[in-house]
């Protein structure tokens, strides 16, 4: 049986307790270097009640996941569906980076090197819905005239992941500045222009 990652509303404190305390350690001594232990000990909770919450300190990370999906299915709902299909892709790219630079780098880091390892145990715990918002907003934009049609909605959809998750690897080798440069994002929004009829 799965163990919940957030079980009660009222609990919501101490989710939110360790959350920051693990994003402060992640930044002082790094992800690997963090036992459960030290999680406790920084929130002020026994591991018994860290359990209640986390199997274990990968799932801290899943917990981060979830968010993301869910984050980015609220901001589609709340703010993309029913406008233009080509600023509502700008606008997610957009999102997607803004939401990656506001991130703890060491814990984004490994983040990535995580969800790669368990992305199909991640799956089984939450779908990321990302890609299909994407090719449903090419696809509507497609149906009303919008988007070009000289590429299938699918080879849009891979163009835009490919850029939305590229610009990530960039920013872990090195390149600290590539998730809010406005230079690269009037780039990439006049490259998803060149998909407009």
């Amino acid at each position: 049986m799965k163990r919940q990652i957030v079980v009660r509303e009222h609990d919501n404190a101490t989710i939110e307790a360790i959350r920051t305390a693990v994003d402060k350690m992640v930044e002082e001594i790094g992800f690997d270097s963090m036992t459960i232990r030290d999680i406790c000990a920084e929130v002020g909770i026994t591991v018994g009640t860290f359990y209640h919450y986390f199997s274990s300190k990968n799932d801290l990370l899943l917990d981060r996941y979830i968010r993301y999906v869910n984050f980015f299915e609220e901001y589609y709902e709340n703010e993309l569906r029913g406008i233009n299909e080509i600023n509502a892709l700008k606008l997610i790219v957009k999102k997607q980076l803004e939401y990656g630079s506001k991130r703890v780098f060491k814990i984004y880091k490994r983040y990535y090197q995580i969800m790669i390892d368990e992305s199909d145990r991640w799956a089984e715990y939450k779908t990321n819905t990302v890609p299909a918002i994407i090719e449903n907003i090419i696809k509507s934009g497609q149906e009303k005239g919008l988007i070009t049609k000289n590429f299938s909605s699918r080879e849009i959809k891979s163009l835009i992941l490919s850029i939305m998750d590229g610009l990530p690897i960039q920013y872990f080798t090195g390149d600290k500045t590539v998730l809010s440069d406005p230079e690269i994002i009037r780039i990439i929004e006049r490259s998803i222009d060149s998909f407009a009829v």
